[in-house]
């Protein structure tokens, strides 16, 4: 062989080898997205158009991330689960294979671990439901537009710390295709920082191969979900219903589709269920699934609807036992929203007061929060139940319920905000405007009227300012010259709360309850005790003081101030009745603003002095 011929073969070996290389060079088609997140570890999910070996890096510094792990396995669908994470910390990541890196180490690609299970942080929880139409089309579908309002009323960001998907997230039969185009390229920011919880809809169980008993088909392929308790709670032993923790608030994950509709089968939910909901200590309880106990929607009615019908026979009583706080679903592509209610398991005809715990709105800038008086499970204290079902598509021919005093025919997304014990759900439309909004506020242990046999106050002073920006909101009411023994008192650095309480001529204005020991911040003065909290979580308290005195000479004094404040809508009807309750010793000390000491009470602000 001549030399020539030699070096001809050697540089067609080289091209055909570089060819082949070409062409194993994988692409980056679907993510990454993020599923299963826990205070210390997440799953990465990605896929690629050839198969190859998996690599995921992380750490909490961009361009330099410390931690690295590899499989092997030569696949196409890339799935690998993050250990060793530190509860409530900014991550940065980055996918690929051991030799090519496809994406990350940006701002793009980042992720907050939860905080730890039982921890009070603030959450924003995002839920859409039937959002699998992508297109715009008029005013009937603008997925869009409900996507860009919410990451606008967001500061921006396409993200949140709890993603919630009702049901129906690929039209029109859930396939693979659908997911790609409906979900993963609709909501990708959203997908590759904050892990998504998804429930199963009707339409997933369009697609080929679809089994809920087995758990096959693109639903059960695309979504990692925790059937063996992995993010907390009882293992369910199926990704058809689930459950899982993030910080102070357990979710609950029902099927509404077949496990509700076989009798063994939901048997065997609702066993889980009771299991589930008697383990956990969270001070909130939050349940979804696709088809709504109470909907008058255009196309689906739950006294009609077999399935809505057996989800509120058969669940409904289990959910309100454990006290659950608020119910989401889908299948209906409108807003509709419930009282706070109990009780009720039959058609809409036998609705009645009785099933009412609060017949108001739950907005303070209509009528009062809805109140709760304990932290945690309160077995049949009330339960609200939303259909947030018009992420990407409405339909005209919204009917009524008695059960439901809010209805919309609106597309948009529901946000709850949930801040230690308080929490307001918000209906945000596709162009932005807020048009529901509801709080719920926990451990309000201030009776719904005024105590008697308050000791009164020999001079005081109330101010309160409401503004359009919360954290501006005050609250001030000063108490003196007045008896408080100490034995009144009791230890209050060991003992129990001490309740601030207002009420006027309508009813409880506002409550909050100050913590005892040293979650109260509690400590001994020379004439009584002092309460500091200098970021105001509690009620937006930041000062308390209690002197005591057995000659006149008492006084208690609060501060309040932000975000945490519920102030009442100014201006509010007089009598005005401010009273500091301990629950230790049922002792009570109180000032009453009559009209004759009012000298402002308009324009967001009430001042009043006797």
């Amino acid at each position: 062989m001549t030399m020539h011929r030699r070096l001809a073969r050697s540089l067609g070996a080289l091209l055909v080898a570089s060819l082949v290389a070409g062409a194993a060079e994988a692409a980056l088609i679907r993510g990454p997205y993020l599923q299963l997140g826990t205070p210390t570890s997440i799953v990465v999910r990605w896929r690629t158009d050839v198969a190859e070996d998996s690599r995921v890096r992380w750490g909490t510094i961009q361009g330099a991330l410390s931690d690295t792990m590899d499989d092997a396995t030569a696949v196409t669908d890339h799935e690998m689960t993050i250990t060793g994470l530190t509860p409530d910390t900014t991550y940065f990541y980055e996918v690929g294979s051991t030799t090519t890196a496809l994406a990350g180490d940006d701002t793009d690609h980042v992720f907050n671990s939860a905080p730890a299970t039982g921890d009070s942080t603030p959450i924003r929880i995002w839920a859409i439901g039937d959002s699998g139409y992508p297109d715009p089309v008029g005013v009937v579908r603008d997925g869009d537009g409900v996507r860009d309002a919410y990451t606008t009323f967001n500061g921006g960001a396409a993200t949140a710390d709890v993603f919630l998907l009702l049901g129906d997230n690929a039209y029109f039969a859930g396939t693979d295709a659908e997911y790609q185009t409906d979900l993963f390229e609709q909501y990708p920011g959203f997908m590759r920082t904050t892990p998504a919880w998804a429930c199963l809809g009707n339409h997933e169980k369009f697609a080929a191969g679809t089994d809920t008993i087995l758990q096959t088909g693109p639903y059960y392929d695309v979504f990692t979900l925790p059937s063996a308790g992995e993010a907390g709670g009882v293992p369910s032993g199926t990704e058809s219903y689930y459950s899982f923790d993030h910080g102070n608030i357990h979710f609950v994950v029902l099927d509404s589709e077949d496990s509700i509709s076989d009798p063994t089968a939901r048997e065997v939910m609702q066993d889980w269920l009771e299991a589930d909901l008697a383990s956990t200590e969270a001070e909130w309880l939050i349940a979804f699934w696709h088809r709504p106990p109470y909907s008058r929607g255009a196309f689906h009615n739950s006294d009609v609807e077999q399935n809505e019908v057996d989800m509120r026979v058969f669940m409904n009583p289990i959910i309100e036992d454990f006290g659950v706080d608020i119910v989401m679903s889908g299948h209906s592509h409108h807003y509709e929203r419930s009282y706070m209610i109990d009780g009720h398991y039959g058609l809409s005809g036998t609705f009645g007061p009785e099933h009412i715990v609060d017949g108001g709105l739950g907005d303070p800038m209509i009528d009062n929060a809805y109140e709760k008086s304990g932290l945690g499970a309160e077995s049949h204290s009330g339960t609200v139940y939303v259909v947030a079902g018009s992420a990407s598509e409405v339909r005209s021919g919204l009917g009524t319920h008695p059960a439901l005093p809010v209805a919309l025919e609106s597309l948009g997304s529901f946000i709850l905000d949930v801040d230690g014990d308080s929490a307001t759900g918000t209906f945000l439309d596709n162009l932005g405007a807020v048009l529901d909004t509801f709080d719920m506020n926990k451990a309000v242990s201030c009776p719904a009227t005024p105590a008697v046999g308050c000791t009164a106050a020999g001079k005081s002073k109330l101010v309160i300012v409401d503004k359009d920006k919360n954290k501006a909101d005050k609250l001030i009411w000063k108490a003196n010259k007045m008896n408080v023994d100490p034995a009144e008192i009791g230890d209050q650095l060991l003992a129990d709360t001490i309740d601030i309480c207002a009420y006027d001529a309508s009813g409880r204005l506002f409550a909050t309850a100050l913590p005892a020991g040293t979650a109260g911040q509690w400590t001994a003065t020379g004439s009584g005790v002092k309460y500091k909290d200098k970021s105001a979580s509690v009620g937006g308290v930041k000062v308390a003081k209690i002197k005591t005195s057995t000659d006149g000479k008492g006084l208690l004094l609060a501060k309040a101030k932000g975000v945490h404040l519920f102030t009442p809508t100014i201006p509010v009807s007089l009598p005005v009745t401010v009273q500091a309750q301990n629950d230790l010793t049922g002792s009570c000390w109180e000032s009453v603003f009559t009209a004759l000491d009012v000298s402002k009470n308009a324009d967001g602000k009430f001042l009043a002095k006797n």
